[in-house]
């Protein structure tokens, strides 16, 4: 069954249900949609759509409705003055766009994600994703996939129609979002539903068993939301669902629109116990549903990583009143309880509704659709709140994606700093999502083309220690191979519209490392048609690895008096450049300096051992380490042994034997501190200190090329034991 949705004040993309769909499209395969549109006095009218069987490559499918802010929808955005159809020819000129400066920003890994040939034919991907620790979880708008997180395979791959069906028949499925709540070590996936015969709107709503999302997802439930209008008269559907949680809740918002009109009425919060999914029992599902204010259009819940058990929960929105010069943060208290909203508007840099975006091929049609300014991603850490949305500025008429960090402390929020990512004059920019690390660090990707750039996919991030206002220099991980277009846009190789190529798209801090994040975006392939793609990266500003591989001392020192016991720590650099450091990077070894040793006297033999063992350099044997350049280049892989003295003492020293069962009068430890080099953080803590136990499946997730074999720090017996001396007579 297919139907299409045509308006002569407004082109197809325009209205919230414009689609052409089929209720089971994976059917469709031998299906051509031949679209005969009439241009005429400038205006798109519709005619007579029709299916006829053919050979080759289905151009039927899904185009998932998108309802756009109620101030476009009344300026008739995208309804530009057309001559007639454009037909696709490639410009001259056109060169592959090239990765520019990085900054220390480094591309861990990257892999093909979700793409039109394995989606069962949706348009646009509306790609998004969440990283847990040891996978990757993509959902597109008919799909969902998990990779292995250290190796990108692929090994799961479903129609989310079939995903959602134990929650009940899927009718017409849209909008999937996923995240991974590391608080609750789940995933958590939510698709919008329409029931059009029956008149019903639903949230469907999946609860992974445990971090690994191939242990299934038992907790799924199907949440009716369907209302009456509060200015509308008629039934109110839901779009465009976000969701975010804290420490006690997911929230869900959407977006109501009038099923019948397709105008927007108001929002909604849909707020769930998290206690009531974790607890194995689907029979104890708890959740409110509460109605927002018609200005409250796509208010956007955050990822409160970090938050505490009676945390407030905080959303972040353009403001009704002053558009394009003031941000609303919305804070929700007691979000179990008597759940209170209040907001702060904030002033911020003048922006407008972003225009379409221009690619190679297009003209007065065949642009990339940017949809509004709403706010599609947002987080929050240690009270600063970061939130990204794509606008245009005054200096130029591209479209930009533009970033905000908030100040949630005390009684009234703040804007800390703003940006905008713009390459320069005709670069369009758009679609960005954002997150925030332990660090501190923040990480973003965005889409960007131009009329010489295909659609690509890039990533940026900054630290704290950047300028204001500024992220590093954004790096190029997909480049786009060819001019975008699909069956809601073009009929063969002429243009009929300007196209959908996604509403958002997703990064999500990396739950193994401190300041890694993986990103999903959208770039077009080299297929002729219907030609997205989903490109999967990891990424940080720097991938700085330093570990701690060994530490070597006498297992046994004679004597009663004051004994100099040789020391070396030995370090490996794992990441995939060379480390450089000085004698000064040294410190005092102890408190501070790259390499940090520590001393503990165990001696509860009654030994008499020296409670505060001095520690020190030798400095002898750490300047020739250093050589006559007094500096040290590590390259991948390499080693370096860092040298110390320490003077033990047990005045009452006994034999190594059965009277002595400890065997061991002191345990060393160690550490290594990126940070002393150039202030950026190592990059993966958990080799950075000995004693421990081998990585995870003896590897290191952040491998310099070829990869490298962990096998943890310390004592032999176990491995990960600790490092002893023992003193004897």
């Amino acid at each position: 069954m297919f139907s299409i949705v045509c308006s002569t004040n407004a082109l197809p993309g325009l209205n919230r249900k414009t689609s052409i769909r089929s209720q089971d499209y994976s059917s469709t395969k031998s299906l051509r949609i031949f679209l005969a549109i009439l241009l005429t006095v400038g205006l798109l009218a519709c005619s007579v759509v029709e299916a006829l069987a053919q050979s080759g490559e289905a151009e039927s499918g899904m185009i998932a409705p998108r309802g756009l802010h109620p101030r476009l929808q009344k300026q008739g955005k995208r309804v530009l003055p057309r001559s007639g159809a454009t037909v696709l020819a490639a410009p001259s000129g056109i060169q592959a766009p090239k990765s520019p400066a990085t900054d220390n920003l480094g591309i861990i890994k990257g892999f093909d994600g979700i793409s039109f040939a394995n989606s069962f034919d949706s348009v646009p991907p509306d790609t998004i994703l969440a990283t847990g620790p040891q996978h990757i979880v993509e959902v597109t708008n008919t799909t969902i996939a998990f990779f292995n997180r250290a190796t990108g395979k692929r090994v799961f791959l479903q129609d989310l129609f079939a995903f959602f069906a134990p929650a009940g028949t899927v009718h017409f499925g849209f909008d999937p979002v996923v995240i991974y709540d590391e608080i609750a070590q789940r995933f958590v996936v939510v698709m919008a539903d329409e029931d059009d015969d029956a008149v019903k709107s639903y949230l469907l709503y999946a609860v992974s068993n445990s971090s690994n999302p191939q242990d299934g997802f038992s907790e799924m439930h199907r949440i009716d939301v369907t209302e009456n209008g509060n200015t509308l008269s008629e039934t109110i559907f839901a779009d465009f669902p976000k969701i975010g949680w804290n420490a006690d809740v997911h929230v869900i918002t959407f977006n109501g629109f009038g099923s019948e009109s397709e105008q927007f009425d108001h929002a909604s919060v849909i707020v769930i116990d998290k206690s009531t999914v974790l607890d194995g029992n689907n029979g104890t599902f708890s959740f409110n549903h509460i109605d927002r204010d018609p200005e409250d259009f796509t208010l956007m819940p955050t990822l409160m990583h970090g938050a505490q058990s009676g945390d407030p929960m905080w959303f972040v929105i353009e403001s009704a009143s002053a558009l394009g010069s003031e941000v609303r943060l919305v804070k929700l208290t007691d979000p179990l309880g008597d759940q209170s909203f209040s907001e702060t508007s904030i002033a911020v840099d003048p922006y407008d509704f972003p225009p379409n975006a221009e690619q190679p091929g297009s003209g007065a049609l065949g642009r990339i659709q940017t949809n509004d300014s709403s706010f599609i991603s947002a987080a929050w850490r240690n009270d600063h709140l970061v939130a990204t949305h794509t606008v245009s500025i005054d200096s130029s008429s591209q479209s930009h994606a533009r970033w905000y960090e908030f100040d949630t402390s005390g009684g009234s929020p703040s804007l800390i700093q703003q940006g905008t990512i713009n390459p320069g004059a005709g670069i369009y920019t758009y679609y960005p999502s954002i997150d925030i690390a332990s660090t501190g660090d923040i990480g973003m990707t965005f889409m960007q083309s131009s009329s010489s750039e295909f659609m690509s996919m890039y990533v940026t991030a900054r630290n704290s220690a950047g300028a204001p206002g500024q992220m590093r220099t954004p790096v190029l991980v997909r480049a786009g191979q060819g001019t975008y277009r699909a069956f809601d846009c073009a009929i063969n190789s002429v243009f009929v519209d300007d196209c959908r190529a996604g509403d958002y798209s997703g990064v999500s801090v990396d739950p193994n490392f401190s300041n890694v994040f993986c990103a999903a975006n959208e770039y077009a392939t080299s297929k002729k048609a219907n030609n997205w793609g989903t490109w999967i990266s990891c990424f940080a500003i720097g991938v700085h690895d330093l570990a701690v591989t060994a530490i070597t001392v006498p297992s046994t020192v004679r004597g009663t008096g004051v004994i100099n016991a040789a020391v070396t720590v030995t370090i490996q650099n794992r990441s995939d450049h060379t480390e450089s450091f000085t004698l000064t990077n040294l410190g005092n070894g102890i408190t501070t300096g790259l390499v940090r040793l520590s001393v503990s006297r165990i001696d509860d033999d009654g030994e008499n051992c020296l409670a505060s063992p001095t520690i020190a350099l030798d400095a002898g044997k750490n300047s020739a380490l250093f050589g006559g350049g007094g500096s040290k280049a590590l390259s991948p892989k390499q080693t370096a042994k860092i040298a110390y003295l320490v003077t033990v003492q047990c005045t009452g020293a006994i034999r190594s034997t059965s009277s002595d069962p400890t065997r061991g009068d002191y345990s060393f430890s160690a550490s290594v501190h990126h940070e002393v080099i150039d202030g950026s953080a190592d990059i993966h803590p958990e080799d950075d200190v000995c004693p421990r136990d081998a990585l995870p499946g003896g590897i290191d997730l952040l491998p310099p090329t070829k990869g490298i074999s962990d096998k943890g720090c310390g004592g032999k017996r176990p491995l990960g034991a600790p490092v002893v001396t023992d003193v004897t007579p």
